[in-house]
């Protein structure tokens, strides 16, 4: 399927799955290294069809007008843990 001008394209495979009722969180390890979360409405899926996509590969399309830019939290530095996550490890 050939992607829009307006829209964005990543491929990658499903890592982890949390069926939420109203919706489902999927987290998608890309091929290009990273990962994305990405939520879906369930209006027809069941809770075993969510968890039966773990592990399989995917092709994600969005709209680019839905991107977000991720700012890091305010006094840290690129490239540094927080202290949340310096005390968790």
């Amino acid at each position: 399927m050939p992607v829009e001008g307006d829209s964005c394209a990543a491929t990658g495979h499903v890592r982890e799955v949390v069926y939420l009722g109203a919706t489902t969180r999927y987290v998608v390890e890309l091929d290009v290294g990273g990962s994305l979360v990405v939520m879906q409405q369930n209006l027809t899926t069941s809770s075993m069809e969510a968890l039966q996509v773990r592990g399989k590969a995917v092709r994600l399309i969005w709209r680019r007008s839905n991107n977000r830019p991720v700012e890091a939290p305010a006094g840290a530095q690129e490239g540094t843990m927080d202290q949340e996550e310096a005390r968790a490890s």
